[in-house]
């Protein structure tokens, strides 16, 4: 689905790359998650990926550079869910999913034959069927952050990139999240930027690591969920203890003393 190679960005004016020569290649089905100490260039990437952001060497979409889609083509591609902004539309919660349904709209007048149910659908799957009446500037962190959801299933987009998408959730909402895209792993390819390593190493089928612009790790997340490795992307020990009721391991930071 994605092919990066020597992918690099260095805003306009600064010294420094923000992101330095990163290779890697995503499946067109699974579960991706981004990790790495803040400042390492997570959300960068995903800007990138996104062309909205003026990288050099190659980054390619189903086999074609990302910078030569139009923004149509582009819409029809990827879902992106950003960090949550506190600057919103004046759209209640229906009005802004069924916007996500306009890279499918050949014109004005095929709205209704595009739409569908699809709308309703994914009002439903992200929880959001309760309060879809209601604008979204009157909702809470949360409640924000599932109409994001709503609107990237309602967009169909074989590609869906997440910067953080479990901020704002409780804990009901969150494990309904990652069973969600645990459904739609298998038929898209989903990206998700986080900071929760336990559950990036239960629900990705593969980590990549950035620390400092560099790619750091790529691989199964068997290979970074160990205390050397850890220790060395995020500067501080970590502890493993094992899960009361599933065995995994789960990753405490190390105490203060």
């Amino acid at each position: 689905m994605i092919e990066v190679n020597n992918l690099s960005f260095t805003p306009a004016g600064a010294e420094k790359a923000i992101l330095k020569a990163l290779d890697f290649s995503l499946p067109a089905k699974g579960l991706t998650s981004v990790v790495g100490p803040n400042g390492s260039g997570k959300t960068t990437l995903l800007r990138c990926l996104l062309s909205l952001l003026p990288y050099s060497g190659s980054c390619k979409i189903s086999n074609k550079e990302a910078g030569k889609y139009s923004r149509q083509e582009v819409s029809r591609l990827i879902s992106y869910i950003p960090q949550i902004s506190q600057s919103l539309p004046g759209f209640s919660v229906k009005e802004f999913v069924e916007l996500a349904r306009r890279p499918h709209l050949k014109n004005s007048f095929d709205r209704s034959r595009v739409h569908g149910s699809v709308v309703e659908d994914s009002l439903k799957l992200a929880g959001c069927e309760n309060f879809s009446s209601r604008l979204i500037a009157s909702l809470s962190g949360g409640e924000r952050q599932r109409v994001f959801v709503a609107a990237a299933l309602a967009q169909e987009t074989p590609l869906i990139l997440m910067d953080e998408p479990g901020a704002f959730l409780d804990p009901e909402h969150e494990e309904a999240l990652f069973n969600l895209l645990a459904d739609l792993k298998s038929e898209k390819s989903i990206v998700v930027v986080s900071h929760d390593l336990n559950r990036c190493s239960v629900s990705s089928d593969a980590i990549l690591a950035l620390k400092n612009g560099d790619k750091f790790y790529y691989g199964e997340p068997s290979g970074l969920i160990e205390e050397k490795k850890l220790q060395e992307l995020y500067n501080r020990k970590f502890v493993f203890v094992e899960h009361p009721e599933c065995q995994s391991k789960m990753i405490l930071p190390e105490s203060a003393r």
